[in-house]
């Protein structure tokens, strides 16, 4: 118990003193709202904007995100993000939100 406080260890010895561990936070690495192969656009910077670095985010999947790379065709929003080391991806339907969370 060398440099601490008397008080911190007192009470690290009655156990009144515990750690806390950091919640995993939401890394995106890249997000795509697109219609087909051929029809997409580059989501990443809004998507980062709204979820990067936090536990938990919801997500519009609509043409707010980047344009619609198609006019009059059904779209998905695919993120693919990590929470800590674990690589994730998820998708959503056009007008539909999208709940991205660190479990």
């Amino acid at each position: 118990m060398k440099n601490l406080s008397p008080i911190a260890a007192a009470l690290l010895l009655t156990g009144l003193c515990t750690a806390t561990l950091a919640a995993e936070t939401i890394t995106v690495k890249r997000a795509t709202y697109r219609a087909d192969q051929s029809y997409a656009c580059d989501a990443t910077t809004k998507v980062k904007e709204i979820c990067q670095n936090k536990e938990s985010c919801t997500v519009a999947a609509d043409n707010n995100l980047c344009g619609d790379p198609k006019f009059g065709t059904p779209k998905k929003l695919i993120v693919e993000f990590s929470c800590g080391k674990n690589g994730k991806s998820q998708r959503a339907d056009e007008n539909t939100d999208l709940s991205i969370a660190c479990d």
